[in-house]
This record gives C-alpha cells, structure tokens and sequence, in this order.
C-alpha cells in the first residue's frame, strides 16, 4: 500500500527496514521509476466501477421501483445499452450491466433531484465538482484500459482515484432517504 500510495524510497527503506527486510533503496528507487501502475489502477478503477453501478442502479430502483430503467435512464442510454448488448457475443442478461462511466454521468446529471439525495453530502452539495470528478475518473480509467496510451501524471491520478473511491464508497451514500417519485 505504501508504494501504491506514492511513497518516496526512503519512507519504503524504513518501512520494510522495520519488517525486518533489508533493501537498498537504490534498488527501490528503480523499482518505483520502472514499474507499470496499471494493475494497481486497474483494480482501483474495477472497484469505482463496479460501486457506482450498483448504487446509480439501487438509487433508481429505490426512486421509480420497477419502472427503473424506463424512468431513470436517458433514451440515447438505454438505446445505447440496447447496441451493446447486442453487439456482445456472450450477451449479459439485462442493458444495464452495458452502462458505462459516461453513462453514469449522464444518469446522475439528468436527475440530480433524485441522485443530490441520494449521494454522500459532500457530493450532493456540489454538482458541478461531483460531474468534474465523475469526468476525470473517466479519462484515468481510459487511460489505463488503453495500453497504447501514454501513462502521465500517475501518482496524482491514483490518489485521485483513491480519494473518489473513498468520497463515492457505499456507507456514505443515502439510498434509504430517497423517496419514490410519484408521477404526475
């Protein structure tokens, strides 16, 4: 975790220093300048993902019930979902499993009324930031799923993602103060 979080050598050298583990700290200095960040982005933005899915898709169910996916997700989405699934060789059983970050932006935007209720505080307060955020795991999760695109800026990048999955983790979030929206 120290190395994932963007340790400097030093603090590495002492903390295995005090495991009782002896290595030079040039060696983990080259460790730390050559090794590929991807896996350990990869598994952070796997958990983003799999997170905001689970508490946009609950949010909606809480708020429209059974009418879910026809009342909370925007048209181009669910036509957009619809290609996916069907495009997929070894389709998955419903649309929404096809959402992607972009997606889920859109959902949260369009009915914010419904997501500012049931998000942390700190992110219901703040629309514009929240959708920034949302933009910004985006592209690092572009960028990691992208092999062919240059990593920069990695250590400020995972902190972000941490930071985001810590502000966005399920035990902040208000489902259960989400009403259901009655129709007019």
């Amino acid at each position: 975790d120290l190395i994932r979080n963007g340790a400097h050598p030093g603090d590495v050298d002492v903390k295995l220093s005090k495991q009782g583990h002896k290595i030079d700290r040039e060696v983990i200095s080259l460790y730390l300048l050559t090794r590929d960040p991807r896996p350990d982005m990869f598994a952070l933005i796997c958990k983003i993902e799999v997170l905001l899915h689970g508490l946009v898709k609950k949010t909606l169910e809480v708020g429209y019930g059974d009418r879910w996916w026809r009342k909370g997700i925007p048209e181009p989405t669910r036509k957009k979902c619809q290609l996916r699934k069907e495009e997929d060789m070894t389709p998955l059983d419903e649309p929404y499993h096809y959402t992607n970050f972009v997606d889920l932006k859109s959902i949260i935007e369009t009915d914010w009324r419904l997501f500012s209720i049931a998000l942390p505080k700190a992110l219901a307060t703040n629309k514009p930031n929240t959708l920034q955020r949302l933009q910004r795991v985006n592209a690092i999760r572009n960028q990691i799923m992208h092999p062919v695109k240059e990593i920069s800026g990695y250590e400020n990048d995972y902190r972000f993602a941490r930071k985001f999955l810590a502000d966005f983790d399920h035990q902040l979030w208000r489902v259960s103060d989400v009403q259901p929206v009655q129709e007019l």
